[in-house]
């Protein structure tokens, strides 16, 4: 028996040589592998938005463009004197570049939300998060302070928003 038989590596020997003929896989360029996923995974991710920079906020509802009647413009006044109150202070201290932006950006926001009012369903959380990312233009700012105050700020909007709603 111990002459008839063999050895470990004898044994194991075929069955590796074996599986090894069974993998036998075509050669496909490394490129076209990387086209093929890419093509699978921009049917199945979403895309996401490219940030010129840092300061700038890609707002949802700013995608395509529409006309605000003369009492969108009324309530765009209204949303902004709500997005300003208790800023004052924080917008004396930016430079003249960062104020600059800091309003346009407080001034497309309004606008987004206005869009987002007039929705059949207010989506009160997104509301709060373009509110978030136009705070977050603040140099330094604690994102608790940011948190809290688009809250307030959104339940404010929220409030005049069925508040003039209820009058008509």
């Amino acid at each position: 028996m111990v002459g008839d038989s063999k050895s470990d590596a004898d044994i194991l020997q075929p069955k590796i040589e074996q599986k090894d003929k069974t993998l036998e896989t075509k050669n496909i360029p490394e490129k076209e592998v990387q086209s093929e996923t890419e093509k699978v995974y921009d049917k199945v991710a979403p895309k996401k938005p490219k940030q010129s920079s840092a300061s700038t906020v890609e707002l949802p509802a700013l995608q395509k463009k529409e006309v605000l009647t003369p009492e969108d413009e009324q309530e765009v006044e209204e949303v902004e004197h709500i997005l300003e109150e208790d800023l004052g202070d924080i917008y004396k201290e930016l430079d003249p570049q960062s104020q600059k932006t800091f309003k346009e950006q407080g001034e497309t926001t309004a606008r987004t939300i206005v869009m987002l009012l007039h929705k059949v369903k207010i989506k009160t959380r997104l509301i709060m998060r373009t509110i978030s990312k136009w705070l977050f233009i603040i140099p330094g700012v604690n994102r608790n302070f940011v948190e809290q105050e688009s809250k307030i700020k959104t339940d404010k909007i929220i409030d005049m928003h069925e508040h003039e709603h209820k009058n008509k």
